[in-house]
C-alpha cells in the first residue's frame, strides 16, 4: 500500500468486505495489517526453497531510525558471512509498530 489511509480505503472497500470478513471469523483480534518496507527485496528470498521468518522485538528506547540503522549493519553481517545453503535475506520495519521487524532468510533446505 502507498500509505496507511490507502490501506484503510482499500480494507473498508465492496472488493475487500468479504475479505475482511473471512480473516476476523478465524482470529480471535483484528489482525494488524502493516506496511513493511524491507531493506531489499522479498521475492528472491521467498522464492527460496525454504524460508524462514523471525518477528522480533528490539530492545526498550530503541528509535524506529536507530533499528533502520541497525538492521542495516545486521544485513550487511549476514550477507558477508557465506553461510552454507544460504540465498537470500531481508529485513523490514514499520513506523506503526516502533520496536519490532520481521526477518525473512531464504536457504537451500531445512539440513542447513
Amino acid at each position: 500500500w502507498k500509505s496507511r489511509a490507502y490501506r484503510e480505503i482499500a480494507l473498508a472497500s465492496n472488493e475487500m468486505q468479504p475479505v475482511v470478513a473471512q480473516l476476523n471469523s478465524i482470529v480471535e483480534a483484528r489482525t494488524a495489517l502493516l506496511k513493511i518496507d524491507f531493506l531489499f527485496p522479498v521475492r528472491p528470498v521467498l522464492e527460496c526453497p525454504v524460508t524462514e521468518m523471525s518477528f522480533v522485538r528490539f530492545r526498550e528506547g530503541c528509535a524506529y531510525t536507530d533499528i533502520e540503522r541497525r538492521t542495516r549493519e545486521i544485513a550487511s553481517v549476514v550477507s558477508t558471512r557465506h553461510i552454507r545453503g544460504f540465498r537470500a535475506h531481508t529485513w523490514g520495519t514499520t513506523p506503526e509498530q516502533n520496536g519490532e521487524a520481521i526477518y525473512i532468510g531464504g536457504w537451500d533446505s531445512i539440513e542447513v
